[in-house]
């Protein structure tokens, strides 16, 4: 009951604070079409010839729904001057309307769709542009989602009365202005979405929303103005708010979409109501609310609508207030969306425009609420006043109030749990008890904050402002501790409370391996669980991006290798990764000795498979597990299909991430136009369209061995991809003094072969283009002299290549010391002076001797064949 009497005191307090306010009536309404005016090209034009950075008067910035600026005077609605910007419109829709039909606001960049329902009701989407920009790339029912962000910077002087782009995200467009009184800058943000159907393959929908940049301040009580809108035409009237008389009134040359207050730091937001023409009408006809008159009593209580209109290009809603006379459009689901004509009806087929009811979903965010009584001029003015008051004060500050209440209930909450949790530990309850290599909280922990801000939970302590990352579906990873131990702390929502629970069982079973991320325990409260992990600090992404360096410990060919260790073990547990790119490969932090190593995280869409399997299935409702750019391709052509993916889908994953990491940031299915469109990789993923062109910028026996990796780590064909032990063994890890071990013993291996053996066969195929033509002219005069004297090679053949390294790595110290300083040292030098000259030459024959894997000498380096079933 307090509670009660803490609200109606405070809006009680609120209301004495001021002496009247003004009533808005409404008319009847009918439906309207409009037409949003454009100008040729950008101008400015100055309106009133006048110093405006001299004035003293308060100046706003109105932006309107076709583009354009206007400087105005806060005191009197002057127009000083407007710039005509037809090329940045607040919205940019697509011309041709398909079903269903996409809508958006032009204030917020909120969206809408109709044509789903059998009823045809406009329907709120739970994500506007900017927040689908933000959210992108993502999978919903089949429709994929990108988007871009932009922002761009403009100077507006004051004194010469000129605009232009000044700074965009690369570099300055124009000179800057120098910075002046009489100059400002407003930011100006470009959010595009595209929906594609990936079933179809086909665009959806795609647009593009503009807003500007402006702080969050509140001037709701600071401010003596109250700001009304028309919905369907440029007109707007500003109410002195003591008096409820009009202060000035304006037409612009269509609707009114942001209203801002120009300060020196930048725009400051003002609010604003939109409301119907007809109410607008009555608005400027008066000179107070009381003489607005009781003809008027019938459209005095307001209600929320939204408008539909159009744009040059597309269509708009927008949320006003309306009249409870107000006529309503209705549909039958069977939205007439492409304009037409018939010699019989010229408007067949034409798409209604007006006033639609508000969606299920949608909440008003209007300071006007409806009057509970009329404005019968026979009624007292005090009475009067204090209604005006009472509606003014509850659109203004109820939802503070509610805030308040909404607090004290939270901390009554929060009283009782650890009431609760204290009454447990007095009865000898634990926090939490050991299982598996972890702890985990048997009963939930009580959640407390210490003196330094740190949330304590269990074993476990974190500080929220200390954010390592989001994840999907909510998850967010603090900095903590466990234990006295540093700890990444990853908390999970409620709706990912199983995907949690499995997280962890597979954290236990896999964490014995160095390069698996380590599981020290899970806390959970009555909403959130808790997981401990082990600190990293970085992952292969920063590595890559910020250029980090943790050589030699680290090296990017000892990363990958690191990285494909951890996924092995993985496998050999029958655990198949799913989610497998940069951002969830970890760097750790130094040991005592200074060393790193790379671990493998994030179990969250992992699967284990089934004792004696090699696939699984696709459980999820798309079938579709991963992250956008990273998905193999058999996961998303396969969906629905029956199709059991395997642990290829790991490996094809694994395979961008080494191309990402050996060309320092590039991916194998970008778009070589924009690298960073990830709706564009997976397409590409799809279609097979992979570009390794930066392997090739220089040819090297590392590049080219390179390629081999990952070409055959990234086929379209999972069976052709190789599992990951045999993919350890490749080349691309070997040290210098390995490589060349492995060309001498290939030379022992076949000194004795006869010349059409298959195996001789195989590595003479091509050998002109290892060896160069001749191998003979492209090694130094020192060398070639030196092999005139013991044997006669031949500059064609692969194997006497292979034979002269041998018979020189082998006799190294009986030759001329000149021959010695042409070689370079062993092995380093060595290697390097025949793979530089002949950089084909170690991964031909590597993939040449592979049918001599089972040979004694040749058996460590390949393993037996192996495919996925």
């Amino acid at each position: 009951m307090w509670l009660t009497h803490l609200v109606f005191l405070i809006i009680f307090s609120l209301f004495n604070r001021g002496h009247s306010s003004n009533d808005v009536i409404d008319e009847a309404v009918t439906t309207y079409d409009i037409t949003v005016s454009t100008t040729p090209k950008r101008e400015l034009i100055n309106a009133q010839n006048e110093d405006i950075s001299q004035s003293d008067d308060n100046l706003i910035l109105v932006s309107t729904i076709n583009g354009a600026i206007y400087i105005v005077s806060q005191s009197d609605g002057r127009i000083l001057w407007d710039i005509a910007e037809e090329e940045f419109p607040v919205l940019k829709l697509p011309q041709q309307l398909i079903r269903p039909l996409f809508v958006a606001n032009p204030r917020d960049g909120g969206l809408y769709r109709m044509g789903v329902s059998a009823s045809g009701r406009l329907e709120k989407l739970d994500l506007g542009i900017p927040e689908m920009v933000a959210q992108s790339p993502f999978n919903m029912d089949g429709m994929l989602y990108t988007g871009k962000k932009q922002d761009t910077w403009y100077a507006i002087d004051l004194d010469s009365q000129k605009a232009q782009k000044a700074v965009s995200l690369d570099h300055l467009e124009y000179p800057c202005p120098q910075p002046q009184k009489s100059v400002f800058y407003i930011g100006r943000t470009e959010y595009t979405v595209s929906i594609f159907d990936s079933f179809t393959q086909t665009l959806r929908w795609n647009a593009t929303f503009y807003n500007f940049s402006s702080m969050s301040k509140d001037l709701e009580s600071n401010s003596e103005m109250l700001h009304l809108t028309a919905d369907q035409n440029g007109e707007m009237v500003s109410l002195d708010k003591e008096s409820g008389k009009v202060a000035w009134t304006q037409k612009f040359k269509s609707t009114v979409v942001g209203l801002y207050k120009i300060e020196d730091r930048g725009l400051v937001q003002l609010p604003f109501d939109t409301i119907s023409v007809e109410t607008l009408n009555a608005v400027k006809s008066s000179n107070a609310p009381s003489k607005w008159g009781a003809e008027s009593e019938s459209y005095f209580n307001l209600m929320p609508a939204m408008f539909l209109g159009k744009l040059q290009k597309g269509l708009f809603v927008l949320p006003t207030l309306v009249g409870e006379r107000t006529r309503f459009m209705t549909h039958n689901g069977n939205l007439p969306l492409l304009p037409s004509k018939t010699e019989d009806n010229e408007n067949a087929g034409v798409m209604n425009l007006g006033y639609l009811s508000v969606p299920d979903n949608w909440k008003p965010n209007s300071r006007l609420l409806e009057h509970n009584g009329s404005l019968d001029s026979s009624k007292s003015d005090n009475h009067s006043s204090f209604d005006n008051r009472v509606q003014l004060y509850l659109a203004m500050f109820v939802p503070t109030a509610i805030s308040i209440v909404c607090g004290v209930f939270t901390w009554l909450a929060y009283r009782r749990n650890q009431k609760l949790s204290d009454s447990l530990m007095s009865n000898g309850s634990p926090n939490s008890s050991l299982g598996g290599s972890g702890n985990t909280s048997s009963v939930g922990s009580s959640l407390t904050v210490n003196a330094d801000g740190k949330v304590v939970i269990g074993k476990i302590q974190f500080d929220p402002e200390k954010i390592l990352g989001n994840g999907c579906l909510g998850t967010t990873v603090y900095e903590g501790m466990f234990e006295q131990r540093p700890v990444a702390i990853k908390r999970i929502v409620p709706q990912c409370l199983g995907v949690a629970d499995r997280e962890v069982e597979l954290l236990r079973e896999t964490d014995h391996h160095s390069n698996v991320v380590r599981y020290f325990c899970m806390e959970k409260d009555s909403i959130f669980r808790y997981l401990a992990l082990e600190l990293g600090c970085a992952t292969i992404k920063d590595y890559i991006e910020k250029d980090l360096d943790f050589a030699p410990n680290l090296t990017p060919a000892k990363i990958l290798n690191q990285a494909l260790q951890g996924l092995n073990h993985l496998h050999n547990l029958k655990i198949c990764h799913r989610d497998v790119k940069p951002e969830n490969l970890i760097i750790s932090k130094a040991n005592a000795n200074g060393c790193r190593r790379v671990m493998i995280s994030d179990f969250g869409l992992c699967k284990k498979l089934n004792h004696g399997h090699q696939s699984f299935s696709m459980s999820s409702p798309n079938g579709v597990a991963g992250t956008l750019g990273w998905i193999a391709p058999e996961i998303m052509k396969n969906r629905g299909s029956g199709f059991k993916p395997s642990y290829a889908v790991d490996l094809f994953s694994m395979g961008c991430v080494f191309y990402y990491v050996h060309t320092k940031g590039h991916h194998p299915f970008s778009d070589p136009n924009d690298e960073n469109d990830k709706q564009k990789r997976q397409h590409n993923i799809e279609g097979d369209l992979a570009s390794l062109k930066h392997l090739f910028d220089v040819e090297s026996s590392e590049n080219l061995v390179a390629y081999d990796i990952i070409s055959g780590m990234i086929s379209k064909d999972p069976s052709s991809r190789p599992p990951v032990s045999r993919a350890l063994l490749h080349p691309f890890f070997w040290s210098l003094d390995k490589q060349l071990q492995y060309l001498q013993d290939v030379s022992d291996a076949i000194e004795k072969e006869d010349p059409v053996a298959p195996t001789i066969r195989a590595l003479e195929c091509n050998g002109r283009t290892v060896v160069c033509g001749n191998w003979r002219l492209n090694v130094t005069q020192e060398l070639q002299g030196d092999l005139r004297k013991y044997r006669n090679y031949d500059g064609t053949s692969v194997r006497d290549l292979l034979r002269a390294m041998r018979n020189k790595k082998h006799h190294y110290r009986e030759l001329p010391q000149e021959v010695k300083d042409s070689l370079g040292p062993v092995p380093d030098g060595f290697i390097n002076y025949f793979t530089s000259r002949f950089p084909r030459l170690l991964i031909h024959t590597y993939k040449a001797m592979y049918n001599a894997k089972d040979e004694p000498t040749l058996r460590k380096y390949y393993i037996p064949s192996q495919s996925y079933n």
